[in-house]
């Protein structure tokens, strides 16, 4: 999307409004907040950049392949706001992927709630289920009650017991993560026994260090002159090992190595 004209001519007229952007030509790039007006107003759109979620490949948001029509995005929008929303339809006109995006915009707007899903048959929700699991919602946010769960077409377990192993197994993938952490810094004990010790090793040993190395930045005035940018990369070269993460680390500009 580039300038008001520029969203105009890629999307269109959404909705029939006219779209609105005063953002700078160069800053009009998605995602896209989007403001829907009075009656008779122009829809519009603010860009946003979204927070950092992360140097590793599985930390990249998962994106929604479907581009819905204008009579679905009027569904999607009425079943984000407060009230009764009835989308009906003959088979294949994508039900099933407006309430899943519903859910999905219910679940990033609204994040310290819970969203309860009904349906009038099993091999409804695990439709709806087999859905969800490829949109950008945590797995560990996602419990199936009832039967039929062994016609979903994931091996994973999403029944409370497979949630519980699912958090047990998470939890073994993170301590292994810490380990790999003390190797690279060269801390002996056995800091990956429980969470606990795990938490101790972070604040005597890993924040410690990025304090030290913060605090070295300061002094030299936080600014992008001197060598600030490769002592980035050398503070990351010298106590961790990651080579995915090693690669988002240029060594160019101190302000950008440091948010990667």
């Amino acid at each position: 999307a580039r300038g008001s004209s520029g969203i105009n001519a890629e999307y269109g007229n959404f909705l029939g409004m006219e779209i609105k952007c005063d953002a700078p030509p160069d800053k009009q790039i998605k995602p896209f907040k989007i403001h829907f007006p009075e009656k008779g107003a122009g829809l519009e759109v603010i860009p946003y950049t979204l927070p950092n979620p992360g140097p590793y490949p599985y930390n990249k948001p998962k994106e929604n392949s479907v581009r819905f029509t204008p009579t679905q995005i009027e569904a999607i929008k009425a079943g984000c706001n407060p009230g009764l929303t009835m989308v009906v339809g003959p088979p294949g006109t994508g039900k099933t992927d407006v309430a899943v995006q519903v859910i999905n915009n219910i679940y990033h707007n609204f994040p310290n709630q819970r969203t309860l899903i009904v349906t009038h048959s099993n091999q409804a929700l695990n439709q709806l289920f087999q859905k969800i699991i490829y949109l950008d919602i945590d797995e560990r946010h996602l419990l199936r009650l009832g039967h039929g769960e062994e016609g979903l077409g994931t091996d994973k377990d999403f029944s409370k017991y497979g949630r519980v192993n699912y958090i047990l197994a998470h939890r073994l993938e993170l301590l292994n993560e810490v380990g790999r952490l003390q190797k690279s810094l060269g801390v002996t004990g056995d800091v990956t026994y429980t969470c606990e010790t795990a938490g101790y090793f972070n604040l005597y040993q890993v924040k410690s260090r990025w304090e030290e190395f913060m605090t070295r930045l300061k002094k030299k005035g936080g600014k992008e002159e001197g060598n600030e940018a490769s002592d980035v990369k050398e503070f990351f070269l010298s106590k961790f090992t990651s080579a995915t993460l090693l690669n988002h680390i240029k060594g160019d500009s101190y302000l950008e190595d440091l948010e990667s």
